[in-house]
């Protein structure tokens, strides 16, 4: 491999990995938590306010059927960008562990709520159970995980940046 502008060719291109892959993170998690967040606190608070709770549910349910394609898409490009960052970066130090488990963390969130809690909450609503407290507990519980994947996002991306800090 010949050596790149600062002489140090494989260096540099484990550097531009490493960026390619933090910019891979930062594109997903806007896309995946930016989506979440107008949905929960936009969209829904304005359909169920100004359409009939008949029209109003099952509308929500399709618009949230049809986020979980962009929430797959995200999970899989967290995923990949933290394997290529820890490839190209290894673990240097506080700040490259925090994004290793806060980025899993947000796959793994991601994947029992596309998994496990979206798919249930639907079922229950399709079955006419939207009156039992399952289904109120499943929504509380989609609530908090967003909130958690929200915070994951900020320890990966705020990692992220203090990793990339140059000492003085």
């Amino acid at each position: 491999m010949s050596p790149g502008p600062s002489g140090g060719g494989v260096e540099v291109n484990r550097g531009r990995l490493a960026a390619f892959a933090e910019l891979l993170t930062a594109l997903a998690v806007t896309a995946w938590i930016g989506g979440t967040f107008a949905l929960g606190a936009f969209s829904a608070r304005i359909v169920f306010r100004d359409l009939p709770r008949d029209l109003a549910a099952p509308t929500m349910s399709a618009i949230f059927r049809s986020f979980d394609g962009v929430v797959v898409a995200c999970v899989v490009l967290v995923a990949l960008a933290t394997g290529l960052r820890l490839v190209a970066r290894g673990v240097r130090g506080r700040a490259d562990r925090i994004a290793l488990v806060a980025g899993s963390a947000l796959a793994v969130l991601g994947l029992i709520d596309i998994g496990y809690v979206h798919p249930t909450i639907e079922r229950m609503f399709l079955e006419g159970r939207t009156l039992e407290p399952a289904f109120a507990a499943l929504h509380k519980l989609s609530s908090r995980s967003a909130n958690l994947e929200a915070i994951c996002a900020i320890l990966v991306l705020g990692a992220h940046a203090f990793s990339r800090k140059q000492p003085a």
